[in-house]
């Protein structure tokens, strides 16, 4: 929509490729020192009745290609992802876990939600894992970046103001 597309032609666009492809990936790149990027799938429900699978805390060009690779793995191969599963990725295994229902309603899979509301998603309710990737993708100051949405507290995007900050905003003078 930057490039002024408006939402339904987003959504158009999106739903041609997830029919093209069968999925999509939809990244979000949080644009701060202390803000966690995420990236998700979206029709891997539909096409092969498989949870959706999001990747938090590694930049997107990290996301990318490993979500395409499980969702290849799943759409071309059969692979099927479960809870507790850990897969060899060369630098590390990567372990696939739970998604907290809390992530649902938050904005974490909002586009999933708008292609729903559109029609290109057909899935009565959102299923999700999460790829937690081994501590080798991440370099030292990143190794604990990666939120674990089983937790429900754990969020990605910009971390919430504590309270003490809250207080400190409202009490800046004008």
């Amino acid at each position: 929509m930057c490039e002024g597309f408006s939402l339904d032609d987003v959504l158009a666009l999106d739903a041609a490729h997830i029919a093209e492809y069968g999925f999509i990936n939809i990244g979000v790149d949080v644009r701060a020192p202390d803000g966690c990027p995420w990236a998700y799938t979206v029709g891997l429900l539909d096409r092969a009745d498989h949870p959706e699978l999001i990747v938090a805390g590694p930049s997107l060009e990290t996301c990318g290609p490993i979500l395409s690779m499980f969702a290849h793995a799943v759409l071309d191969d059969g692979e099927r992802f479960e809870v507790g599963d850990r897969i060899d990725l060369g630098r590390g295994d990567a372990v696939i876990g739970e998604v907290h229902e809390i992530q649902y309603v938050l904005d974490t899979f909002n586009c999933w939600h708008n292609l729903a509301d559109y029609g290109a998603v057909h899935s009565a309710a959102l299923e999700a894992v999460q790829v937690v990737l081994p501590p080798a993708f991440f370099c030292a100051q990143h190794r604990f970046a990666q939120p674990r949405l089983a937790d429900r507290y754990a969020r990605v995007g910009r971390p919430a103001a504590n309270r003490a900050e809250r207080r400190r905003r409202r009490e800046r003078p004008g």
